[in-house]
């Protein structure tokens, strides 16, 4: 279960030879503790590889897919050649400037300050009485890369984001606070473009996580694109998604490389890929066909160098990915059972193009209880009500009673209806069915109560014990 970030590089290297020419012949920014898979901030695929769910969302469930530390170059020191490790961006706290103030200097690929760069400033004021509101400065860098940006406010409830522009490209560091002692330097990094990926040292790794609800597969995707060189991608390339999906939803990425959802297609790398690694999440659902089995296909953007298909299975339910190796079993963190299979491309392969899905021993069950509870109640108001309507019989208690009887058993399903559907048991296309019928049932069952006329009663009322 457990791959290296190493071997995803590695195996990058071995499909893009020949077809990246820079690759072998980057030069390396000069780095102290270079790493052979640069990583950039993490979001769930990154805690995905180390095994640690702190810090964003992964799928319930979802195992451990690599190695903390695994990025670390194997067999001896220092970093290999063929990548090139970018310089980091950092923000930390500078005790020469004041409170309040905020200095961003703008570097390039070799950590040499960028002249003349622009830059922007992002502001959110959070605040309980007023609310968020939102505001922004601009600047231009000088000879040095850097400007100042001074009486600003500090404390939680205010936050500051960076971001500069470079050709097509867009940079940005993630947001930071500021203290009452002192004040904080920035340095974001800005590179070189381009936006054809066959020039490029670019590779990816997929990981395709599935799950059932009540009427559809869920599939999440994690992405995460490798930049190996030292120029970054301005992507816009577009991939199918399986027939027939909805309910696309993404995970924000920090920066500004992202997916984005192409209606009635599938979706689309944008935006900017710099060097190092960059994270995407996203996810859809698909309709169930109310069969044992069904196939779907997962097409993969370019340069995808390893994918790998995790299912979240019951003792019955197979998986099998076409080209892949045999589905094996394994538990995740929370003791449900997986299915994993996975494939990494060659190089004659040049990446892997689609992922064709087949899962086997799905359930065919109908709507489930609330359908069987709903005919059954409709069932026996209809039948009182017949028993009233055709033989001008007004309703006697223990019918009225029926009636309320069933009035509240609607109430209450429809409570547990709306329970399953915030806890994720139903889907939308089936709470939304179900929903529409009990609440007709309960419509025809009240009216039912307001149009009967009460049973005259037999004898002489009794007097009310006294006590």
């Amino acid at each position: 279960m457990r791959r290296s970030r190493v071997i995803v590089a590695l195996a990058a290297a071995g499909m893009l030879a020949g077809a990246a020419p820079a690759i072998g012949q980057t030069k390396p920014a000069p780095s102290a503790s270079a790493s052979a898979a640069p990583s950039a901030a993490p979001s769930a695929a990154a805690q995905a590889d180390a095994g640690n769910a702190s810090g964003g969302s992964l799928p319930p469930g979802h195992p451990p897919v690599g190695d903390g530390d695994s990025a670390k170059p194997q067999g001896g020191s220092g970093a290999d050649q063929r990548f090139f490790t970018p310089p980091q961006d950092v923000d930390v706290d500078d005790p020469t400037l004041p409170p309040g103030s905020i200095l961003v200097m703008i570097k390039d690929a070799q950590d040499k300050p960028l002249p003349r760069a622009p830059i922007t400033l992002n502001i959110l004021h959070s605040s309980v009485a007023k609310g968020d509101t939102r505001d922004r400065r601009n600047a231009v860098a000088d000879d040095s890369g850097g400007a100042r940006f001074d009486g600003l406010s500090f404390g939680t409830g205010h936050s500051y984001q960076v971001f500069t522009t470079r050709g097509p490209a867009r940079y940005g560091h993630p947001p930071v606070g500021l203290g009452d002692k002192m004040g904080k330097r920035i340095v974001v990094h800005a590179y070189d473009t381009s936006a054809r990926i066959e020039d490029l040292s670019v590779a990816m790794q997929g990981i395709v996580f599935i799950s059932l609800r009540e009427d559809a597969i869920q599939v999440e995707q994690l992405l995460s694109v490798y930049n190996l060189g030292p120029i970054a991608w301005t992507a816009d390339t577009t991939f199918k998604l399986p027939k027939g999906f909805k309910a696309f939803n993404k995970q924000e990425a920090g920066g500004d490389g992202r997916v984005d959802e192409v209606p009635d297609t599938g979706a689309a790398l944008r935006g900017t890929f710099p060097p190092g690694r960059t994270d995407l999440d996203f996810r859809y659902q698909i309709p169930l066909e109310n069969s044992e089995q069904q196939t779907f296909r997962v097409d993969m953007p370019p340069r995808v160098a390893q994918a790998r298909v995790i299912a979240e299975s019951s003792k019955t339910m197979t998986l099998s990915v076409a080209g892949f190796g045999p589905a094996q079993p394994t538990a995740g963190r929370d003791g449900k059972r997986l299915l994993v299979s996975e494939h990494q491309a060659t190089r004659a392969e040049g990446g892997v193009p689609k992922v064709e899905i087949t899962l086997g021993g799905l359930p065919t069950a109908g709507p489930g209880r609330w359908v069987a509870v709903m005919l059954a109640i409709v069932a026996l108001a209809s039948g009182v009500f017949y028993f009233v309507v055709h033989r001008n019989t007004a309703v006697d208690d223990d019918a009225r009673e029926d009636l309320i009887e069933a009035r509240e058993a609607l109430l209450g399903e429809l409570m547990a209806l709306e329970r399953a559907h915030r806890g994720g048991e139903i889907g939308p296309k089936a709470y939304g069915r179900i929903r529409a019928s009990l609440t007709e049932a309960l419509a025809r069952i009240v009216r039912m109560l307001e149009d009967a006329k009460p049973a005259p009663r037999k004898g002489p009322r009794r007097e009310k014990a006294a006590t």
